[in-house]
């Protein structure tokens, strides 16, 4: 039979074993929850760096965006602006230049007409110079 004192030292050796078990699935349960909470945090943390990356991105690209945007109004309201202004000169150009013509081709007629009449008029008076003093055009012109 066994003593009272081997007793004490199996139940001193079983709770020592159990200590010892217990120690070791609480390190290996903290082991693990530091790994958890670990892991949670690193995607926590790549979560927001992803998306301050693309809110970053985002607002580039929409300035990018408005940027181009801006650029291609500013050159077609340029372009519109300078035909507008190319349709008027050229506009204006024609008009005096069919002014100008007018004015040349009524100067023309007009002289035309006057060298026609002193022409007709020479003509008159070489046909009155053969005609007696008494036509009414060498009266006209003794008075002047």
């Amino acid at each position: 039979m066994s003593t009272g004192s081997e007793w004490v030292v199996l139940v001193l050796v079983l709770v020592l074993v159990l200590v010892v078990v217990l120690v070791v699935v609480l390190v290996v349960v903290l082991v693990v929850v530091l790994v958890v909470v670990l892991v949670v945090m690193l995607v926590v943390v790549l979560v927001v760096v992803l998306v301050v990356v693309l809110v970053v991105v985002l607002v580039v690209v929409l300035v990018v965006v408005l940027v181009v945007v801006l650029v291609v109004v500013l050159v077609v309201v340029l372009v519109v602006v300078l035909v507008v202004v190319l349709v008027v000169v050229l506009v204006v150009v024609l008009v005096v230049v069919l002014v100008v013509v007018l004015v040349v081709v009524l100067v023309v007629v007009r002289l035309c007409v006057d060298g026609m009449r002193g022409w007709a008029g020479h003509v008159d008076d070489s046909r009155q110079a053969e005609q007696p003093m008494g036509d009414q055009r060498g009266a006209e012109c003794e008075q002047e």
